[in-house]
């Protein structure tokens, strides 16, 4: 993937190196200023501990939504995100946290395949 975005153009900002692997669901991308979506009984106590020093705030997303896919929150910019329908819950906490949510019907894209916003996509640099 990243030689096709240097063929046409893109800059790669970073990669992952040696042995490591990865698949679209398994990223997250860290940046300042951010609101974390969590499913707390998965999430490494590290990392929550991490995140915690360093002022993120959590939006957590109950039980009940976690198998139909509410962490699954793709970020577009700044308190703006998008994420699948029918998860109420995660959609207003996300709404009192001052975020503008979207969202997507997905019973097949994501659903049946088991890929979200996240999944889907991958983060890319825009010149302003």
């Amino acid at each position: 993937m990243a030689q096709a975005l240097r063929t046409v153009g893109v800059p790669v900002l970073a990669s992952l190196q040696g042995d490591a692997t990865a698949e679209g669901g398994d990223l997250l991308w860290v940046n300042h200023d951010v609101l974390a979506v969590v499913y707390p009984r998965l999430f490494p106590v590290p990392f929550w501990r991490f995140l915690q020093e360093h002022g993120f705030e959590f939006v957590e997303v109950p039980d009940e939504e976690f198998e139909t896919m509410a962490p699954n929150v793709l970020a577009v910019a700044p308190r703006d995100c998008i994420m699948l329908e029918g998860n109420r819950t995660t959609q207003e906490r996300l709404k009192e946290a001052g975020c503008r949510v979207r969202t997507y019907r997905g019973k097949e894209i994501s659903l049946k395949a088991e890929g979200g916003a996240t999944c889907l996509t991958r983060p890319i640099f825009r010149s302003k």
